[in-house]
């Protein structure tokens, strides 16, 4: 057997020249016969009965041999499947067998034992057809560690290894100021792996190259496979390498500004239904104009209407379209996120959806498209995800439309409002089952947590209808039940109070710090009722909800002592005489004039 060495040039392949792939799998069942003999695994019912040492031996040698035949099987399976007919071998064809061996369902441990066993067969085979050793994968990935990368990207992460420092106390995210102490050596070294990890997932050339899109893109991968948090949590553990980096002036602004450092217990990551309004209103566009009406097609259609993630909708071809119908979408499994198996999409919003594909492709035939791709440039090629995702961010800007948190609109954010605008009763009245196929979840507890315990929408209406119930005395209590489509389904919120009728966030909490209110709870209630809206990298809120809130209302506490009544009692009163509250995080809050009306009033 060759030795293996980190000397040796990866870009020759293992063997010294090409054979049949017919050949190699009987070289290597050749290989495996001649390293455990018959003899040697050969168990007679003499040696089943006995434990000595030489029965150990047999039995090890037998094992071992059934293992790596078993192994020689799969690889013959994976060369067949790939249409692999001459091989010489090298480190990405036992990646690629890696690879097949995951798709096809094999257990963890098997795989580790498959991928061994391999490469210690093919480092068997007879030395006159060996040019060099076949590396394990983790030499492979050692020796070309920084291949995909720009040259100053090993530098960075070098120095950051060597001094990167803590951020002093006190100072801005966006303008840092590093302290004189040094963080540890093993939180340096994780740093720059889960970086590496973070690079290649994005594909970056460089450390320097990284923007907010990137990291968009980044959550938007593993929020695919239901991971968003652990995205989350990557990206703030790999923060202090962008301070660093920042505070050194090595990058203008830090891509990870946005990036929470804890997980919000609402999803506010959508379009909320006035901007769905607004794209689904075809009088918002030029039907004329070829860009208008792709990009609208884009983001209501591909991304809002079929939920497609941002490179499935680049993806999409033409005659993946019933073109009769224009409703219904055949997605293939080659252009999906997680390749399971082809998936039919439907269409919930038609009236829409199909006069925007009837024009589209009316016009892309005007541009005598190069391609079958349905999303196309002016010159009829491939418009591509990164543009398509431009397109989108572009278009929605033009409309000035917001998510709910005052983000510009992305792909995946129009796939999120799907799921957060129609999920029952809300909307079109999808199910939950409806909504995991339309975004092809793995698991219904993804969509539950994001779509049903996560949804502010969905809560606010089972507030205003429990409300409701209070105060008639005798209501049903029922949700509204009778929209059959998304839009203007969604109730109504007032639009954010103009400039002059704000408070900073900051003068806001000052003013109802009597009623023990906090910064998280008093921004997702006004983000939920449309009192509050971004301004640069904080908030500002209406002035008069702030008053309001300050000058008439009554914590459940003061309530209490104001009608001098016990706990138990003050709940029964309450509910009995529909005395209206508004919940705050954990804090309730009765108005004063109507405590005072019911009191007044025996």
């Amino acid at each position: 057997m060759l030795k293996r060495s980190h000397s040796v040039d990866l870009s020759k392949p293992v063997l010294k020249e090409s054979i049949h792939r017919d050949r190699l799998i009987q070289l290597l069942h050749e290989t495996v016969d001649k390293r455990y003999p018959e003899d040697a695994r050969k168990q007679t019912k003499e040696h089943r009965g006995t434990h000595d040492v030489a029965n150990g031996r047999i039995r090890k040698a037998q094992v071992r041999y059934h293992a790596f035949r078993s192994t020689i099987t799969e690889f013959a399976k994976f060369l067949a499947e790939a249409q692999i007919f001459d091989t010489a071998i090298d480190e990405a064809l036992i990646q690629a067998f890696q690879g097949y061996l995951i798709k096809a369902g094999t257990p963890g441990s098997y795989l580790k034992t498959h991928r061994n066993q391999i490469r210690r067969i093919v480092n068997a085979l007879p030395s006159e057809l060996m040019q060099r050793p076949l590396s394990s994968l983790a030499e492979f990935r050692k020796i070309h560690k920084w291949d995909a990368f720009s040259t100053d990207t090993p530098k960075i992460l070098a120095a950051f290894l060597k001094s990167g420092r803590k951020q002093k106390r006190g100072s801005r995210r966006d303008a840092p100021v590093l302290s004189a102490a040094l963080l540890s050596e093993p939180y340096r070294r994780q740093i720059v792996e889960e970086t590496l990890t973070f690079l290649r997932t994005i594909q970056a050339p460089g450390i320097l190259q990284v923007t907010a899109d990137d990291v968009e893109e980044f959550i938007d991968c593993y929020d695919g496979k239901g991971k968003k948090q652990t995205a989350i949590s990557i990206l703030d553990y790999i923060r202090p390498l962008f301070t660093n980096l920042l505070a050194k002036g090595l990058i203008e602004s830090d891509p990870l500004i946005e990036v929470p450092q804890k997980e919000h217990k609402e999803n506010l990551d959508y379009v909320a239904q006035e901007g769905m309004n607004v794209l689904a209103d075809l009088s918002t566009m030029d039907m004329t104009d070829f860009k208008d009406v792709r990009d609208r097609l884009l983001s209501f259609t591909i991304y809002y209407d079929f939920a497609l993630r941002n490179r499935e909708g680049s993806l999409v071809k033409t005659t993946d379209l019933r073109l009769a119908d224009r409703t219904i979408l055949n997605l293939p499994k080659a252009i999906q996120k997680v390749q399971r198996e082809d998936s039919m999409l439907f269409s919930y919003f038609p009236e829409v959806s199909r006069p925007l594909l009837d024009r589209y492709l009316e016009l892309r035939a005007e541009k005598k498209p190069v391609t079958d791709i349905l999303i196309i440039d002016d010159t009829g090629r491939p418009l591509g995800a990164r543009d398509c995702r431009d397109a989108v961010k572009s278009h929605c800007d033009k409309l000035k439309i917001k998510t709910v948190d005052g983000k510009t609109p992305t792909p995946h954010r129009l796939r999120h409002s799907l799921g957060s605008l129609n999920i029952q009763p809300l909307g079109a009245e999808l199910t939950i089952i409806e909504v995991k196929e339309q975004y092809r979840h793995s698991s219904i507890d993804t969509t539950y947590q994001l779509y049903v315990a996560k949804n502010p929408a969905l809560k606010k209406l089972r507030y205003d209808a429990r409300m409701k119930k209070n105060g008639n005395g005798n209501g049903t209590g029922a949700l509204p039940n009778d929209n059959v489509y998304a839009i203007s389904a969604m109730p109504q919120q007032p639009p954010p109070a103009s400039q002059e009728q704000c408070v900073s966030e900051k003068d806001a909490l000052r003013l109802v710090r009597g009623l023990g209110l906090n910064d998280r709870a008093l921004r997702k209630h006004g983000l939920t009722t449309g009192h509050v809206r971004r301004n640069g990298q904080g908030f500002e809120y209406s002035a008069a909800f702030i008053s309001d809130l300050a000058n008439n209302y009554y914590t459940r506490e003061e309530s209490r002592s104001l009608l001098n009544l016990p706990r138990a009692t003050f709940f029964d009163w309450t509910k009995k005489e529909g005395v209206e509250f508004i919940q705050i995080g954990q804090v309730s809050l009765f108005r004063k004039d109507i405590l005072l009306a019911k009191k007044r009033s025996g």
